[in-house]
Formats: structure tokens, C-alpha cells, sequence
């Protein structure tokens, strides 16, 4: 056994970075035994492989070995280019280590753990799942660390046993992980996240009328053995909105039988909040889609777009909506810090899907704008944000600032040529996200304008320098603070 181990260590010596493991005979990674494959490492049907203690693997792997034992060690790919597990038997290891920012994809099961411990370890890199049979799947007893919206399963996932489980499942950018809790009895339970609406959306009371989401849903399917479950489920407004404004009303939608019923469930998040949890719901004994839904308003209120652009030295802003469900209108806020908002117009909603548009004055260069969008109940849910810099600089003029880079606390010099009088502007800094930093309220008359302005509250970095009006505005000039 020794002399084979040390056999296959040779062979990244005589092949080079791409050597490969090829096992059509007996291969035992004993206790303490580190093997490295630093290229393809390949497990035939007539093999006997078990890893007891470590093993990386570089390139890809294969596996035909029927009823290959999770033994008792490690096992770590840590390729630097995507890697494929393959073959026609599951790959089954006590602890896998993924440790490749290229990721891994299945077309074969990855089985984890021996029935009573064993773990999944996200260091670097995503799972791509291709289809029900090529899942991550956990044995009784296994778990998972390193979860996260970089290190997630995209696909199916699969958890044996009679204990509760959050499924680390994921869409590749946003976790999309779910609980199953309660569990009435041992058995094989598959999830899988997709991004996108069912399609069918007739619904049952005590379900709102359009009371479910058309975001997205979880397949949830009960591969093996007989139990009852309880469900639940996160959203997240920045994976697929949800724009809810009722979060007590919120329960854990089921499609069963051609409609959608409520399996109960609630949700103690603030109306509008952009994460948060719905459930557990009722114990099910069915399994099949779930989604969010709603008792008492319609889900989701969709905004399809909004947008905002520079007009004329205004703010155009339009947007469009998808769903109206007991709509009052739309308030339009305005802020130049984007975190302080004020309501600067009001438009009524139409009550069905529409597109909507505005015009509103801007006096500053820069300007962040939302909607509020108000139900009939008072309640309201908010818009993405939108920037707007003007670009209404007049001809002839020039803006000089000194000393440039700036000293620690001192003052700055600012020449405003114009040909003609504006009247009353400001002097506004920004730093380089666009957040107004400084303000200073100036008169602008014909000619040569000169302005002392004063620092001492600027950090290190560069900023840029603007004299604004009503409709009008400098060109800009970048300066850095030593």
C-alpha cells in the first residue's frame, strides 16, 4: 500500500504541473498521509479508494467506484481554474474543503459526510449544480461553514436526515438560503432556488388576490423517506423585491393542486425593510414550489424601472410600474447627501400599470432622487435611488482655486469669472462619491469674483469644487488635501 502512495507522489516529479491520478487498482491516503494530484484525479469502476487523511486535488475529477466510502479524511480543491466533478457514482467524502475562486461544477453527486459528522468548507469559489442527480448532497450528522453570498451551492442541494437544515443555496451573486425545521421524521429533502416567477397565480383564501410573489420561488421536494416539515424563507430586495409594506401579513405561500395556498407563517421585520424572514409556517405534509405571499395586500407592488438624467438644468425623472395594488401616489424625494430625503412633489397614481414622468428643479451639481410609493392605507415602500449631475455650464467663464493641493487648515482662494451677474450661488465641495462635503453661500456678480473659503474640516483626499445657482453652475475643479 506504502509503495503505491509513494508511486503516485512521484508523479508530478516525472510529468510536471500536469500530472494526474489515475486509480484502477487499490489507493488508501492513510491517517497523517498527504497526497497531492496536481493535475485530473480519475477513479475507475474497478478501483478501491478511501482517503483517510488529505488529499489535493488541482485539476478534475471522475469517479466510477460504486459505494465509495466517505473514510475519514480531507479532501481539497484547491484548483486555480474551474474545476468538474464527474463520473458515473457519487464522489462521497467525510470533509471537503472548495478552496478555487474558478469554483467547482457538478455533473456528478458530491456526497458529504459519514452519517454522523463530516463538513462542507467554502474558503473560496461557488458549487454549480447541474441537475437533481448532480447535487451537494449532506449525510445525517454533516454541516457547512463558509456560507455566503461568494461561497453558496447555485442549484440543488440535498440534506439527509431528522434534523432542522438551512439549505446554502444561492443564485451566484445573493444567498438565497431557506430552513426546513421541525422535521417529523428521518428523510431525503432536495432545494432549488430559481430566480424567476412560477407562472400560475391563481390563489385560495385566506391569500390576497395577486397575494403572491412573481419574483421568484423554491422547489422543494421530498426525495426519499416520509415527513412533515416546517418552511421558511428570506428575502432580500436586492436579489428580487420584494416591496412589501405589511410584513405581518406576510406568510409562506405553497403551490398545490394548480393554486396557491397559505401555509402560515409571519414576519417581525419593519414594513418596507429590504431583508427579512418569513416563517415557519405551518408543518406541510406536500412538497412542491414556495414562495412569499400576502393575506392582506397584493405582492409584490412591482416598479418596473426609474430613472433620473440631467434636463435643461432640471431633473427628469420616469419610471413605470408592473402592478398597482391599492395605489395612492407617488411622492418624490430629493436629497444631495444621499441619506437625507425631502418630499419635493406629489403625483397620483393612476391604479393600473403605467408609466409616470417629472420634471423638478435641481440647485445643487449633484442630487440623489426616490419614490415613495404611498398605498391607500398610509402605508409606503421606496424606490431604488437615482443621481443626477447637472451639465449646464455657461460659455466665458472660469473657475481657479489655490493653493492647490490644499494645506491642513487653511484657507482656499477662489477666482469666479462670469460675464454677467447671477445673483446669489454657493461654493459647494464634494468628495469623490459625489457626497457634499462643504457649502458656502456667495454672491456671483459680473467680472472677477474672489472668495475666501475655509477648509479645516476636510480630510485627507480629493474633492471637487463647484459655484452652483438657481439653473446653473461652474465648471468643476479638482483639488487634493494634504
Amino acid at each position: 500500500m506504502r509503495t503505491l502512495i509513494l508511486s503516485v507522489l512521484l508523479l508530478p516529479v516525472c510529468l510536471g504541473a500536469y500530472a494526474q491520478i489515475y486509480n484502477t487498482g487499490v489507493l488508501y491516503v492513510s491517517g497523517g498521509t498527504t497526497l497531492y494530484s496536481m493535475g485530473d484525479f480519475t477513479n475507475t469502476a474497478s478501483a478501491s479508494y478511501q482517503n483517510d487523511g488529505a488529499i489535493y486535488i488541482n485539476g478534475n475529477i471522475s469517479n466510477d467506484q460504486a459505494s465509495l466510502p466517505a473514510g475519514a479524511g480531507t479532501t481539497y480543491l484547491n484548483g486555480t481554474t474551474a474545476q468538474t466533478l464527474s463520473g458515473s457514482a457519487y464522489f462521497r467524502c467525510l470533509n471537503v474543503t472548495l478552496n478555487n475562486p474558478a469554483g467547482l461544477t457538478l455533473t456528478n453527486r458530491l456526497a458529504i459526510g459519514d452519517g454522523t459528522g463530516g463538513a462542507l468548507t467554502f474558503t473560496s469559489g461557488l458549487i454549480t449544480s447541474g441537475t437533481n442527480t448532480q447535487d451537494v448532497y449532506f449525510y445525517p450528522g454533516s454541516s457547512y461553514t463558509g456560507f455566503d453570498a461568494t461561497h453558496h451551492i447555485i442549484g440543488y442541494a440535498t440534506k439527509s436526515g431528522s434534523t432542522d437544515f438551512t439549505f446554502p443555496i444561492g443564485d451566484g451573486t445573493y444567498t438565497a438560503d431557506m430552513d426546513l425545521t421541525s422535521l417529523s421524521a428521518a428523510a431525503d429533502f432536495q432545494v432549488h432556488y430559481t430566480g424567476s416567477g412560477y407562472g400560475t397565480y391563481t390563489v385560495n383564501a385566506p391569500l390576497a388576490n395577486g397575494g403572491v410573489s412573481d419574483q421568484e420561488w423554491w422547489d422543494i421536494h421530498l426525495a426519499s423517506g416520509s415527513a412533515t416539515a416546517k418552511v421558511t424563507l428570506r428575502w432580500n430586495d436586492a436579489r428580487k423585491p420584494l416591496k412589501h409594506s405589511d410584513p405581518a401579513s406576510l406568510v409562506i405561500a405553497h403551490f398545490v393542486g394548480g393554486a396557491w395556498q397559505s401555509e402560515g407563517g409571519t414576519s417581525g421585520d419593519a414594513p418596507a425593510s429590504s431583508t427579512g424572514t418569513v416563517g415557519p409556517g405551518n408543518a406541510v405534509t406536500s412538497f412542491s414550489p414556495f414562495t412569499f405571499g400576502s393575506t392582506t395586500i397584493a405582492l409584490p407592488i412591482v416598479l418596473g424601472s426609474f430613472t433620473a438624467q440631467a434636463r435643461d438644468c432640471h431633473a427628469s425623472l420616469a419610471w413605470n410600474t408592473d402592478v398597482e395594488e391599492n395605489p395612492a401616489g407617488f411622492n418624490i424625494q430629493q436629497s444631495t447627501d444621499g441619506s437625507n430625503y425631502t418630499t419635493i412633489a406629489y403625483v397620483k397614481a393612476k391604479g393600473e400599470p403605467s408609466s409616470y414622468s417629472i420634471v423638478v428643479p435641481q440647485e445643487s451639481f449633484q442630487a440623489f432622487y426616490r419614490l415613495s410609493l404611498v398605498n391607500l392605507d398610509g402605508s409606503a415602500i421606496y424606490s431604488n435611488i437615482a443621481a443626477v449631475q447637472l451639465n449646464c455650464i455657461s460659455a466665458g467663464e472660469s473657475l481657479a482655486v489655490y493653493p492647490n493641493p490644499i494645506e491642513a487648515g487653511s484657507a482656499i482662494t477662489i477666482r469666479y469669472i462670469v460675464p454677467q451677474t447671477k445673483g446669489e450661488g454657493q461654493v459647494q465641495i464634494f468628495d469623490m462619491t459625489g457626497k457634499r462635503i462643504q457649502s458656502s453661500v456667495v454672491q456671483v456678480n459680473g467680472g472677477v469674483n474672489t472668495y475666501t473659503i475655509p477648509t479645516a474640516g476636510l480630510a485627507q483626499g480629493a474633492y471637487t469644487i463647484f459655484v452652483i445657482g438657481d439653473g446653473w453652475k461652474s465648471d468643476g475643479v479638482k483639488v487634493l488635501r494634504k
